[in-house]
């Protein structure tokens, strides 16, 4: 086994003043889907909120995610991280951190996927028919909890043991597709398909590589009526 340890770089520096900058804040304005990853609460900037506030603001699709166990359930991250949901219209996470975060809010321990995926969606904001919190569980289909306590079951894609090279991004590579999709207007069903393709093809990899037909054809050919 081995211990993994992140290193931030300049992320960890990022602040609204970089958001500021006019190339920066025009292109954040002029966007209808906006994706900060919840990492950014362990920082001492307040790019991700600034992000958030301006996609409230603006009736934007604010997005992040649950990044790891030690952010969701550390004490000293809980109020920056429910603020942010608060804000946020769709939210991934795999179920290592779905059950940190339960832990964390004091929700049963017993409950499945299903119900906490409908717990974690009660702490998002916007549009409520938008809202949406996708969870991952490795080689088990995703869960997807979205509004009314609805949850859906959807695939993922099967990869053979001797194919799989390295896990490290899937989770990345599934929200970047899921998003794609999103941004195309399609379906939940149709972003989740996209996200399985990505986080699969990734995983046969070393690092968060893609081969470029994979660009070209894991969407769609024609977007859905429905986000």
């Amino acid at each position: 086994w081995y211990q993994r340890r992140v290193h931030g770089g300049a992320g960890s520096d990022l602040n609204s003043l970089h958001l500021r900058v006019p190339e920066c804040w025009a292109a954040l304005k002029a966007a209808r889907i906006v994706y900060g990853v919840g990492f950014l609460i362990t920082i001492p900037g307040d790019a991700v909120e600034v992000a958030a506030q301006q996609a409230e603001e603006s009736g934007m699709i604010f997005c992040t995610n649950l990044s790891a166990p030690f952010v969701v359930n550390a004490p000293k991250f809980a109020g920056r991280l429910l603020r942010l949901l608060a804000r946020t219209t769709v939210v991934f996470g795999n179920e290592c951190e779905l059950r940190a975060l339960a832990l964390a809010r004091g929700w049963p321990e017993a409950e499945s996927v299903e119900q906490l995926a409908v717990r974690a969606w009660g702490l998002l904001g916007g549009d409520e028919q938008r809202r949406t919190a996708v969870i991952t569980r490795g080689d088990q289909p995703t869960v997807v909890a979205r509004a009314d306590g609805r949850t859906e079951i959807h695939p993922i894609v099967d990869v053979a043991p001797g194919c799989l090279v390295d896990t490290d991004g899937a989770g990345d590579a599934y929200a970047g597709g899921y998003l794609a999709g999103l941004a195309r207007g399609l379906l939940v069903a149709d972003c989740c398909s996209i996200g399985a393709h990505a986080a699969a093809t990734v995983i046969q990899s070393r690092g968060c590589t893609f081969p470029v037909p994979f660009l070209c054809s894991a969407l769609p050919a024609a977007p859905s009526a429905e986000v």
